[in-house]
């Protein structure tokens, strides 16, 4: 096997904002990658395609998986104001 790559889009607009990202293993032997949402267009419902590049080249489809993205939310709490 030559790499592990994802296939990541919102389903929000189809294959719109499709974006592949690299993997890398990790200590316990899973395959990983950061998926930056700032390169996609909006929060919602994700789903992600794994392939793997076998040593020959030949591309193989190995699974799908869905995911959400929610709106970041951030609370302030302001004490002993002058």
């Amino acid at each position: 096997m030559r790499k592990v790559e994802f296939a990541v889009w919102s389903l929000k607009g189809g294959q719109d904002d499709l974006a592949w990202y690299q993997a890398s293993r990790d200590s316990s032997g899973a395959y990983r990658a950061t998926v930056p949402i700032s390169r996609h267009r909006t929060t919602g419902e994700y789903e992600g395609d794994a392939y793997i590049t076998l040593s020959n080249g030949t591309l193989k489809y190995v699974g799908t998986a869905k995911f959400e993205i929610t709106i970041p939310s951030l609370n302030l709490y302001v004490a002993n104001y002058d």
